[in-house]
């Protein structure tokens, strides 16, 4: 089980983030040319002591296999950062995918073997140095830590850029049709034993609600996201699908993607595809799992009624607008209290002042208001789409701190959020 969650400290010598007069307080928390893991992953330890995120070794070109990148660890308390471990795992967006496994020593993330060009997953003990293998990698961990899901980290640049690991352009496999041998893998972290889940072949097979009515043999496909459920119970997962004669480099586009988002036990059972395909034809985007276990938000353009918040059971059921009185962007959450959702936005969606910086949203469905109680600068200027600047809001488990990437005189820094003045607390 995780540790006791304890108060948050943060030392003197990590600077406060003053741009644009943030209504809460904000600190600058990493070195320079560093980025968390995504908007459902927090990068603050159980304990809410350390906080660990990826250095990269530049910050715009194009990322070359074996290319290192240093998985940092700070001490809040102390104000000091350690490098813990030096990867070849990792791209632009997601970094390593590094988590927290079960207490304050334990990291778990990417790494890729250039002997074989082989990705594995690290178990480390970040203290000591100790550290193990287990062979499918990781996406997301459990919130005990114990498991981690993942699908084929090498494949996921055939449909975008930014979140895998990167190997030689001659060892990342195509995937036609819909495979038996590839899918979602299930990994015991303290055991090491890993198992394939649900391929790619049972899933549009044995969904419910499901309807499929097209030749799979047909299609190219891959899982994309994978991330457990909150109390550790369901896992969601992505795939995303084309016709296989369609002729393409890494990066799919997007608007020739067919998208089906399932949800499945660890142990294989209750397969459902609760938004198929259909749904995201107008566009949709970042979907990720609310604080009950039992509903899922995203962003979604349904019948090009323009970009909502949406919120959907994870059977499919109850299917409906979360925010009514604005628009949706960015990586929206559901607070734990149910009444807010916190959400960025990108540049293109309008939120954006002229020096580049853009609002993290609060948005309160009971007085149904928005408020703007940060902004960050995000315009990289780079012309590698996977070097954008996304903040990926993340909620501590505390369900005050949030955790967000940004930029601070042109360098990738990450930072943490006290909501607790918006929250009563």
């Amino acid at each position: 089980m995780r540790v006791t969650l304890v108060d948050m400290k943060i030392h003197a010598s990590l600077p406060r983030y003053t741009d644009f007069d943030p209504a809460i307080p904000v600190w600058c928390v990493t070195p320079p040319s560093c980025l968390h893991r995504f908007f459902d992953t927090s990068p603050i330890s159980p304990s809410g002591r350390y906080f660990a995120a990826l250095q990269v070794p530049r910050e715009d070109g194009e990322i070359q296999p074996g290319d290192e990148a240093r998985v940092i660890v700070v001490d809040l308390e102390t104000g000091k950062d350690h490098v813990a471990y030096t990867t070849r795992g990792w791209e632009a967006q997601m970094g390593a995918n590094i988590n927290w496994g079960p207490n304050d020593n334990t990291l778990l993330f990417n790494d890729v073997d250039t002997q074989t060009w082989q990705p594995f997953g690290v178990k480390l003990d970040w203290p000591t140095g100790e550290c193990e293998r287990f062979s499918h990698g990781i996406y997301h961990a459990s919130p005990d830590g114990r498991y981690a899901v993942v699908g084929d980290l090498a494949t996921m640049r055939w449909s975008q850029r930014g979140y895998g690991v990167i190997v030689p352009a001659d060892r990342v496999p195509r995937r036609i049709g819909a495979p038996s041998d590839t899918g979602v893998f299930l990994t015991d972290t303290q055991t090491g034993d890993s198992r394939l889940l649900i391929s790619m072949y049972d899933a549009f097979k044995r969904a419910t609600p499901y309807v499929s009515d097209e030749d799979l043999g047909k299609l190219e496909g891959y899982v994309f996201h994978t991330k457990f459920s909150p109390d550790g119970q369901r896992i969601m997962f992505t795939t995303r699908r084309w016709p296989k004669e369609i002729e393409h480099q890494f990066g799919m586009d997007h608007s020739k993607i067919w998208f089906d988002i399932f949800t499945i036990r660890p142990d294989g059972s209750d397969l459902y595809n609760p938004v198929p395909y259909p749904y995201w034809r107008w566009p949709g985007h970042h979907t990720t799992w609310t604080a009950d276990s039992n509903h899922l938000t995203l962003n979604l353009n349904l019948l090009s009624q323009g970009m909502k918040i949406w919120i959907v059971k994870q059977d499919g059921g109850d299917f409906h607008q979360l925010v009514t009185f604005a628009k949706g962007s960015g990586h929206p959450t559901l607070h734990k209290d149910g009444r807010h959702v916190l959400t960025d936005t990108y540049l293109r969606e309008g939120w954006a002042n002229d020096q580049g910086a853009i609002p993290l949203r609060w948005l309160d469905l009971q007085t149904r208001t928005e408020t703007h109680p940060v902004r960050i600068r995000i315009d990289s200027g780079s012309p590698w789409g996977e070097w954008r600047v996304d903040p990926h809001p993340a909620w501590h488990c505390d369900w005050r701190h949030v955790a967000f990437n940004g930029l601070v005189d042109g360098k990738r820094r990450v930072f943490i959020a006290d909501f607790g003045p918006l929250l009563g607390a």
